[in-house]
């Protein structure tokens, strides 16, 4: 008997999946009769394409890997699907075999006391057919009378109307096609208790090839939805941000209680929140059996190219790995790199001009909060040092270590005047995060590292770049850090000059 060709073979199961769907159910995409994303299937794939070129570059997470969750917005495609795109590409393909998507039931407001899954085996969206886990489903719901099917409301059935987890299928069958989902729509009026007992009760289903996206939203400002915590005037943007970075503290902090705390205290419009919370609780429960460190990968708004608004949303992506090992410095998201110089650039405005105002608001992520030496260098339009401070000291978290170091470098650096606000513009600043210096022996330095000198109280360093821009050998370096230094090599003895390296990157 001759053996099934491929095609044939393919044709079987492509009957037989059709054949399942029509007999145990198949749910039909409702978002793009609704403009939430295309319908074309080709136009689909080419957008999705489009906001992974984007992701792979703006927005990627060099070294992060083994990624377990991730938080995402769901906004319509062409709002925030760069950020979607972002944190569900994170997830490999070829360990995650089951994923859990924890999202918001905006539409049953305000009788939002349940939890609602659906009994259909499949979802099809334009770009393919998704598998359901019908059996988890059917399980949680015989568990407890609080997780519901969204059926059992009728013409109310949340799935047939809620956006927030829907829109972020078409990632899902993009990045994992083979995947199979469990959609659990969170209602908004859930108590601690509550979430705490759902939390217990989802755990059951995580493993190590499961992965958890959670779909939020962040602030939600303005006319549009009633939430004026501060006027909408020249600083609003800002202080969006601003809010948006105490929301998302407890969440980086990976605690429940915090973040309960928190929302009590802001009243922030978050629409996931409830999601948000129930993750909190099943991250404390330890459900990946590992401990997991959170990485900012996007933070932006539905207002980034507006001058004025009257209404406003935050977007952010967060994703959630094992610790990066061996880092002497910390290690930054291509997002957390961009947004930390255009911090460092506002402080240096502010700094001159004196107006704080001028500060922009910045995501404190988790890699910011890691105590680092830093280094600010200053130089004119002509390529002349204009200033420069640094500490090596790990007493600081970076980001206030980088402030600090760059109002020094403009104001009290006492070889120069301070900057002036003629000068910015033609300004150059170069910030460069530290190791821990290392005691080293003259003999084994080597160029190419960052060198500190130290003789009784007089001390200097060069960055690792120094003697490469100069054209140094190793002995000119050496003379040059003790000229630098202050250190008379007749006076002072050999035993008493200590060195030290330390390696660095620049922003």
């Amino acid at each position: 008997m001759k053996g099934l060709s491929f095609n044939n073979l393919s044709s079987i199961l492509s009957t037989a999946v059709l054949f399942f769907s029509l007999y145990a159910g198949e749910r039909q995409a409702h978002l793009p009769q609704k403009g939430w994303y295309a319908a074309d299937q080709e136009k689909l794939i080419t957008n999705i394409l489009e906001y992974d070129r984007k992701a792979r570059g703006r927005y990627a997470a060099p070294g992060v890997s083994d990624v377990q969750a991730v938080i995402v917005s769901h906004a319509g495609h062409s709002y925030s699907g760069v950020y979607a795109a972002a944190g569900i590409r994170l997830l490999d393909s070829k360990k995650i075999k089951k994923i859990i998507v924890l999202a918001p039931c905006h539409s049953l407001l305000p009788l939002n006391t349940a939890v609602f899954v659906t009994d259909e085996a499949s979802y099809t969206v334009p770009n393919g057919t998704l598998l359901l886990n019908q059996a988890a489903a059917k399980k949680l719901v015989a568990t407890d009378t609080i997780v519901q099917y969204g059926k059992s409301l009728g013409v109310k059935n949340p799935f047939d109307f809620e956006h927030s987890m829907e829109i972020q299928l078409p990632f899902i069958k993009h990045y994992l096609p083979d995947a199979v989902v469990l959609p659990i729509l969170v209602g908004s009026q859930l108590s601690t208790k509550e979430i705490r007992a759902v939390s217990q009760l989802i755990a059951d289903y995580i493993d190590d090839q499961t992965a958890l996206i959670v779909s939020s939203d962040w602030i939600h400002y303005g006319k549009d939805y009633s939430f004026y915590p501060f006027l909408n005037d020249q600083h609003a943007f800002e202080k969006i941000c601003a809010l948006t970075n105490t929301v998302m503290q407890p969440i980086f902090n990976q605690s429940l209680d915090e973040c309960i705390q928190v929302f009590d205290a802001t009243h922030a419009n978050v629409c996931g929140r409830v999601p948000l919370q129930l993750f909190l609780a099943l991250l404390e429960k330890n459900v990946f059996k590992k401990k997991l460190s959170a990485y900012l990968i996007a933070y932006a708004t539905s207002v980034d190219d507006k001058v004025t608004f009257d209404s406003a949303v935050s977007y952010a992506t967060v994703a959630f790995a094992p610790p990066l090992l061996n880092q002497s410095i910390p290690s930054l998201t291509n997002y957390e790199r961009l947004s930390l110089k255009t911090y460092a650039r506002s402080v240096l405005r502010w700094a001159v001009e004196g107006n704080c105002e001028n500060v922009k608001s910045l995501i404190i992520s988790p890699a910011f909060q890691k105590k680092c030496g830093t280094f600010v260098t200053l130089t004119d339009g002509n390529g002349k040092l204009r200033g420069c401070k640094g500490t090596t000291i790990e007493d600081k978290p970076l980001w206030r270590s980088l402030q600090d170091n760059i109002v020094q470098a403009a104001l009290h650096d006492a070889r120069f005047s301070p900057v002036t606000s003629k000068e910015l513009p033609d300004l150059s600043m170069k910030c460069s995060l530290l190791s821990q210096p290392q005691p080293i022996e003259l003999e084994a330095l080597a160029l190419g590292d960052g060198i500190i000198v130290t003789a009784v109280s007089k001390t200097a360093l060069f960055l690792p770049e120094v003697a490469r821009e100069h054209n140094w050998t190793k002995d000119q370096m050496i003379v040059e850090l003790y000229k630098k230094a202050g250190i008379d090599v007749r006076v002072v003895k050999k035993s008493q000059v200590k060195f030290q390296t330390f390696k660095t990157i620049q922003l």
